[in-house]
């Protein structure tokens, strides 16, 4: 079932550590004694621009960087040559189909490891192409680091591929910023990499002259920069040429009496329920004490999958558009919600107005309320009013409130509620007595047959129904295993996702869940997949359209359908255009046995399954409150049409 690990991965395992440039003389020339100080910059004399980045790339412990060759990234890109190393194994340089896909990879790579992903394009078309990546990172919190290169500082106007770099990355990153000269470069790297992962998480950017990249660090670079000033402070250098950021996202200390007025409501609560984002993803263990400490139901956002395993009785699944509709009903009946670190994006709540009613009231009592842990101080308030607000990561706060005394209570008749819920709201397989496939048959089919090894998986989805009813009908029992776009809601990642997923964890079993609308848009990462031999598995779920949209246009535009369907390609022909071993389905009596080879094969596969146009359901009606669900696709009749979702 496991493949053997491909050359690359086999490759970044076993990196080593590249001391060998500048040469040996150049370091005996500027010794720490002959310059009489301790300045660890020293050890970039002699370098490049580009030599000085790649120094930082490695001292960051990067161990794979995505990206495109241009012009104007040249000299970063030859520090990357294994001609550099005398012999050593440079970091792994992966090139992409194109700059877009580069940026999926590189948040795959992220979203997987916890680690930053990098980026390295070219200036002009290189960089506008990686806008999209980059405003999904800062919608879903990844980390990026994004070079691009550029013009040289003294290049006339509207030099070749040239662009604003920093006014358009400006607003799709935490932060941006282009070298002014080469004194600068290693501490405005260093400053890029604690941006990148501090607070929330977030893609940064830092644009690269062209001039700079190829400008040698000398004693005088040295010599005129102690000091940077970032964002209105200013940091001076120390002796060893570093700077502490730690003020910049600096959390205040945890409020006991706060701490203590939380307790008291959970300990009060009759019916408390507990709802998690991705703030949580790196602390389950501690998230796993507190709900058994206190016996409270939990629900998750699409990016919480499997931070709490959902093969626990406590478990809820998905809240939200397309959850499950068991936590959508009990979210409106708590008188205490636990959101914990949970933006309450507008698909987790609905219509904001009729959003916890019951929680409102039991406020008012002190017996109840919605108590909101958010890493960023921004949250605070911005769309639901807390009654409790900490500013803090949660696992910070997880490990505080739970040394505190929290009563284990049983609460037969929320608990009994919540059992009765689950039986009576399940999601739904449609079914057809021609042989036919629905999505939901496909995926419940791949989850049976996982099961033996689920803890080994991670699916990465593109955008659309199938995303949506993965979320709902895989078994999800660890965190950070489903990689997929959420608030931005950008169809075509999931190749990219999936190579970066398994080039951060190549043990693991990568799933691509992909529809033929989103897996149209950026399916030339065949080829990087061709490339690297990885051993991707990508199950492509054909209707030829855009389902989730033409259920849309059904009800909310009277059967208008507009730009929905897709007249595709043979996919099969297509795989075998890459060389990539492929199957095919189309009814019910194979489905299993070829689900079986595709999950059994040692190599890059492609499993090709014909399903019909079946919707996505339970679907929260837009306009309406989180617990007004349409259930079954003849109930629509109530659908305020005006209201059309986003």
């Amino acid at each position: 079932m496991f493949s053997r690990v491909p050359r690359l991965m086999r490759k970044m395992a076993n990196l080593g550590r590249m001391t060998n440039y500048p040469s040996r003389s150049i370091l005996n020339r500027y010794s720490s004694e002959s310059l009489g100080c301790s300045d660890k910059r020293i050890k970039y004399l002699g370098m490049n621009g580009g030599r000085i980045i790649y120094e930082k790339l490695l001292e960051n412990n990067v161990k794979l960087t995505n990206g495109f060759s241009g012009g104007a990234n040249l000299p970063i890109l030859d520090a990357f040559h294994s001609d550099h190393h005398n012999g050593r194994t440079p970091i792994e340089f992966v090139t992409n189909s194109n700059e877009g896909n580069t940026g999926y990879v590189a948040e795959g790579y992220a979203k997987v490891s916890g680690k930053p992903g990098i980026i390295l394009v070219t200036s002009g078309p290189g960089l506008t192409n990686i806008i999209t990546p980059l405003q999904d990172a800062l919608c879903d919190g990844v980390p990026l680091v994004a070079f691009s290169g550029q013009v040289p500082t003294n290049a006339p106007p509207e030099a070749f591929q040239s662009c604003d770099s920093i006014e358009l990355t400006k607003p799709c990153t935490k932060w941006n910023y282009k070298l002014n000269n080469l004194e600068e470069l290693p501490t405005i790297l260093d400053y890029a990499f604690y941006m990148a992962r501090s607070g929330r998480p977030g893609p940064v950017h830092i644009d690269c002259p062209k001039d700079i990249q190829v400008t040698t660090y000398t004693k005088e670079h040295i010599d005129k920069y102690n000091e940077l000033e970032m964002d209105g402070k200013k940091y001076k250098l120390n002796d060893n040429g570093n700077i502490s950021f730690d003020s910049v996202n600096s959390l205040p200390e945890l409020d006991s009496v706060q701490l203590d007025n939380i307790v008291k409501l959970i300990n009060k609560s009759q019916r408390p329920i507990l709802c998690v984002g991705q703030g949580v993803n790196d602390c389950p263990e501690a998230l796993k004490i507190f709900v058994e400490k206190t016996n409270i139901p939990i629900t998750t956002t699409l990016h919480a999958l499997g931070s709490f395993d959902e093969m626990h009785p406590l478990a809820l699944n998905m809240i939200g558009m397309h959850g499950h509709p068991t936590p959508n009903y009990m979210i409106q009946k708590a008188d205490l919600i636990l959101a914990f670190g949970s933006r309450f994006d507008d698909r987790t709540v609905g219509k904001l107005a009729s959003y916890a009613p019951n929680a409102r009231d039991a406020e008012k009592n002190g017996t109840g309320g919605v108590v909101h842990v958010d890493i960023r101080s921004t949250e605070k308030d911005r769309v639901v009013k807390a009654t409790e607000f900490v500013h803090s990561d949660c696992a910070r706060f997880l490990r505080e409130i739970n040394t505190k005394d929290l009563e284990f209570r049983i609460r037969p008749d929320w608990i009994k509620m919540m059992k009765d819920y689950k039986l009576k709201y399940q999601v739904l397989i449609p079914t057809y007595d021609n042989g036919n496939l629905s999505v939901q048959r496909v995926i419940s089919e791949i989850d049976k047959q996982v099961a033996p090894y689920r803890e080994k998986c991670i699916y990465s989805t593109g955008v659309g129904v199938h995303q949506m009813v993965a979320a709902q009908l895989v078994t999800w029992v660890q965190p950070r295993s489903m990689i997929s776009s959420g608030s931005l809601g950008t169809m075509g990642v999931s190749l990219g996702f999936a190579i970066g997923a398994k080039l951060a964890d190549p043990d693991k079993v990568v799933i691509s869940i992909d529809g033929d609308g989103s897996f149209n848009m950026t399916n030339t990462e065949l080829k990087t997949i061709m490339d690297l031999q990885l051993p991707v598995k990508i199950l492509l779920l054909n209707n030829n359209c855009e389902m989730m949209v033409e259920y849309w246009q059904k009800l909310f535009m009277d059967g208008r359908y507009i730009s929905v369907e897709n007249n595709n390609c043979d996919y099969n022909k297509l795989a075998d255009a890459y060389n990539i071993y492929n199957l095919y389905c189309d009814n019910e009596k194979d489905l299993t046995s070829k689900m079986s080879e595709f999950l059994n094969y040692t190599g890059p596969v492609l499993f090709h399954v014909k399903i019909e146009k079946t919707p996505c359901l339970p679907l929260v009606s837009p306009g309406k409150s989180i617990d007004n669900m349409i259930l079954e696709d003849h109930h629509y009749t109530e659908i305020d049409k005006s209201e059309v979702p986003s």
